[in-house]
């Protein structure tokens, strides 16, 4: 997969790893933005109407038919990520999932409308399809 999210700092928490569900037949390689699908399960971020609740970033990678159904998410820290294309922010201003490993502006009003949608802070500003480091987590 590309655009995978880099880790930057994980300080004292050490990232606040959590274990969660996931199906087995999927792929999942580490530094991938999750959303949660419901009862401690994660998916693969893909939705680009903001539609989808970031959760974290997985710590590891998840093979495919591995018989594995876990996979630690990441849920604080400082990672590098890349930004849509058709997005941009400005230092401080809040990020959630724009397309599958992509970020984009959070949009009071429009259709990322929620709070439950942030995914963490831009650290820096990031253009447009330009990779940044996020604090990720409120």
């Amino acid at each position: 997969m590309a655009n995978e999210a880099e880790v930057v700092e994980l300080g004292q928490t050490r990232g606040d790893v959590i274990d969660l569900t996931c199906d087995d037949g999927v792929a999942i390689p580490s530094g991938t933005i999750v959303a949660i699908q419901g009862n401690r399960h994660i998916s693969g971020s893909t939705a680009v109407d903001g539609s989808q609740y970031g959760f974290g970033i997985t710590a590891s990678e998840k093979v495919a038919l591995d018989g594995q159904t876990n996979i630690g998410v990441y849920t604080r820290g400082l990672f590098r990520c890349t930004m849509s294309a058709t997005d941009e922010v400005s230092a401080g201003e809040y990020v959630c999932i724009s397309g599958t490993n992509l970020l984009g502006e959070l949009k009071f009003g429009g259709t990322s409308d929620t709070v439950k949608q942030v995914l963490g802070r831009a650290m820096q500003d990031i253009a447009s399809g330009a990779r940044g480091v996020i604090k990720l987590g409120l």
